[in-house]
C-alpha cells in the first residue's frame, strides 16, 4: 500500500477485511477487491468533502471500488450503492443518488452526510 502511513494501511486492511464479509463486495473479481481498488484522502474538510461528493455522484464505479476521507469509508456494492464504514465499523449502506435525486441534491447530501458520521459516527 505505497503512500499509505501504517495507521492508514491498518484502516484500509480492516476496510477490506469488512468489505470481504459483504456477500455483494466479497464477489468482485473485475476488478477484484483489494487496496488496489481505494482512493483515500487523509483528512475531513470541507474541499476534500467536495471532492468526494463530486466523486461518488458520478457513474462507473465498479463493485469494491472504495473512497476514503479520514477514518470514513464508501465501498460500492453496485451502482448507486455503497457500504459505508467509520473506522472498524460498518455504518449501513447508502444510495448516491437516491431515487429521483438530482445530482446536486446528492451531492448536498453526501456533505451532509461526511460530516454527520465524522461528527456522530452515525448514519
Amino acid at each position: 500500500m505505497a503512500g499509505f502511513t501504517p495507521d492508514q494501511q491498518e484502516l484500509v486492511r480492516s476496510w477490506i477485511a469488512i468489505g470481504r464479509e459483504d456477500d455483494v463486495i466479497s464477489r468482485a473479481v473485475d476488478p477484484p477487491f483489494d487496496e488496489g481498488g481505494f482512493g483515500l484522502d487523509y483528512q475531513v474538510d470541507p474541499e476534500t468533502t467536495k471532492s468526494a461528493a463530486r466523486s461518488l455522484t458520478r457513474e462507473g464505479w465498479n463493485i469494491g471500488d472504495a473512497r476514503g476521507l479520514g477514518d470514513i469509508c464508501f465501498i460500492n456494492r453496485g451502482g448507486t450503492e455503497w457500504l459505508l464504514l467509520k473506522g472498524k465499523n460498518r455504518l449501513g449502506t447508502v444510495r448516491i443518488p437516491e431515487w429521483g435525486e438530482t445530482v446536486n441534491e446528492a451531492r448536498a447530501r453526501v456533505r451532509h452526510l461526511i460530516a454527520r458520521v465524522a461528527k456522530t459516527g452515525t448514519l
